[in-house]
């Protein structure tokens, strides 16, 4: 929970176009009876695949005769570009 919690907090930096804190040292905490430090870590580029699904409207043109023909056969343009833009982007 705590990598989730991270991440979630360094996508708002990066959403609200903020730096990232620095990292803490871990030597600098010291450990008590009840307490102690952990490393946390959490890959970015993965955790934006995860949480960041909200679809985008965009608009594209495409030759008349081309679209007739796509949507006779029931193409889902929005689903053909999403796997186009995924293999150019290789994700």
């Amino acid at each position: 929970m705590a990598a989730d919690c991270l991440g979630l907090v360094l996508y708002g930096f990066e959403e609200d176009k903020e730096q990232f804190p620095a990292p803490s040292e871990i030597a600098k905490f010291s450990n008590t009876q009840n307490t102690f430090a952990s490393l946390i870590s959490v890959d970015m580029n993965e955790y934006r695949k995860r949480v960041d699904q909200k679809p985008v409207r965009k608009t594209l043109y495409i030759p008349k005769s081309l679209n007739e023909q796509a949507e006779a056969i029931g193409i889902n343009f929005s689903e053909v570009l999403r796997q186009a833009i995924q293999r150019r982007v290789q994700v």
